[in-house]
């Protein structure tokens, strides 16, 4: 074979290479900026535990009811929350694997977000079903075999089939618990607030001056209230995003260095900025 021939093969060669980790840096970057996006559902004003001490609060108001330990039993909403952080920081540890592993760094991947097991049960107004119970545990399995050699001397793909019927199942879990279990929760404290201050403003009691001012509260309380929907409605939307986009990875998982897909990739990752810019401005 001559000179110029094999010149023409390595230029080749290294052509392809190339191609194959811009695209994987695609990957990469998509998955880092997914964990960003879910980290958002943490940021969220608001939770089942607040919800539930909000409800209670507002019916002392209601009552002019004090005591001197504040008795609203909210025990079980507390643990919804614990359970929705587990769920996301398991989500973003997938993630967080995946970023990794696209560019050859899982060996400093950190293991200690799913080492806790799900188990089923009832969390305040919402439960886990065996079949999502057994979604967050695969999932987490396959988080942890992908630090070990053997794993790491096979093939991206696999890391992505693993994980997708499980990722889905719990990404499409969280996002029915924030549009419709937390959602349903505020629209609860919503309609509370609008009812208490109703009747406040209709007291024979209270000044024009007191009135008004009672008003000004519950406006304010309501733009509070609509941010929070805001957050809630961005968050699951970036969700519904991950998703999609994770299945565009499934499909293509045999050849994840094609132009297709680097665009695809893109695409998300930019979609997934922007919301993640939309949130942190009703952050402001």
């Amino acid at each position: 074979m001559g000179h110029y021939q094999k010149h023409r093969i390595w230029i080749f060669c290294c052509c392809i290479l190339l191609g194959s980790c811009v695209n994987l840096k695609e990957v990469g970057d998509f998955s880092k900026t997914s964990k960003t996006s879910i980290g958002t559902i943490q940021k969220i004003n608001f939770g089942f535990a607040q919800g539930c001490r909000d409800r209670c609060r507002i019916g002392s108001m209601a009552s002019f009811t004090i005591q001197r330990e504040e008795e609203c039993g909210c025990e079980t909403y507390q643990e919804a929350d614990s359970v929705l952080l587990r769920l996301q920081l398991t989500v973003q540890g997938y993630f967080d694997g995946l970023e990794k592993l696209s560019g050859n760094q899982l060996t400093q991947y950190d293991l200690s977000g799913p080492k806790r097991v799900m188990v089923e049960g009832d969390f305040g107004d919402w439960r886990i079903s065996p079949q999502e119970t057994e979604a967050y545990n695969q999932l987490a399995r396959v988080i942890v075999n992908a630090s070990t050699d053997a794993f790491r001397r096979k093939r991206l793909s696999q890391y992505i089939e693993e994980a997708n019927a499980p990722l889905l199942a719990l990404l499409e879990k969280m996002e029915i618990v924030l549009r419709g279990n937390l959602q349903g929760i505020l629209d609860n404290r919503k309609s509370r607030l609008y009812g208490y201050f109703q009747r406040l403003t209709f007291s024979e009691n209270l000044s024009d001056f007191e009135t008004g001012m009672a008003t000004k509260i519950y406006y304010e309380e309501l733009d509070e209230i609509k941010k929070i929907e805001a957050q809630i409605a961005t968050s699951s939307t970036a969700l519904r995003k991950i998703s999609e986009a994770h299945q565009v990875l499934f499909d293509n998982r045999r050849r994840l260095t094609g132009k297709d897909l680097k665009a695809f990739t893109k695409q998300y990752q930019s979609d997934l900025s922007d919301l993640i810019v939309a949130f942190n401005q009703l952050s402001q």
